[in-house]
């Protein structure tokens, strides 16, 4: 039996990106892309636990981030 490792093709993969706001908020974008997709926003997460973000913010993050990667 042979399998070709070598030339194996990603059709979807999970990342993270750091970021922080212009208060300085950081934050985590937890990220997918696929091949027929693109990308998409799975969830974003705040560093500081305490922190209650509004629905605006993460709706702001999520829009730029797509709008960036896509």
């Amino acid at each position: 039996m042979k399998i070709n490792y070598k030339d194996g093709v990603i059709t979807n993969k999970s990342v993270t990106f750091e970021g922080e706001t212009k208060d300085g908020q950081g934050f985590t974008v937890y990220a997918n892309w696929n091949d027929w997709d693109n990308w998409s926003v799975d969830d974003v997460t705040w560093h500081n636990p305490d922190y209650e973000p509004t629905d605006e913010e993460v709706k702001v993050i999520k829009e730029k981030f797509l709008a960036d990667m896509n």
